[in-house]
């Protein structure tokens, strides 16, 4: 039940393509870019590690590992994913530190496209 008021409480939570599972939701992206190849992989190398993980669930950011020289010939467009794995229940108690967590993550991504 408590699950549900999560994913009520999230904008338009999409259930993740690459896994086809009801407990992967794709939460939020946004499209990023920068002009330098140290700041790219720094970027990179911060989303892919921003992860916080409970015995209930898992809240991680990542994108598109792909090389700078790689992003620039296809328009220099990386894309942030924001995704949420649901491993059981989540009790009341972690719901407000969930959301919370979703909430910082959101404006570090939205942050990221004005890079």
């Amino acid at each position: 039940m408590t699950n549900n008021l999560v994913l009520s409480s999230i904008k338009n939570p999409e259930i993740d393509i690459y896994t086809g599972d009801n407990k992967t939701f794709d939460i939020y992206s946004v499209y990023w870019k920068v002009s330098t190849k140290k700041r790219y992989e720094n970027t990179v190398n911060k989303i892919n590690n921003l992860v916080f993980e409970t015995e209930w669930y898992i809240l991680y950011l990542w994108c598109d590992i792909s090389s700078f020289e790689y992003i620039q010939q296809e328009g220099g467009d990386n894309y942030c994913q924001l995704t949420l794995t649901i491993k059981k229940e989540i009790p009341d108690s972690e719901v407000k530190k969930l959301l919370r967590q979703v909430n910082k993550l959101i404006k570090y991504q939205n942050s990221l496209s004005i890079i």
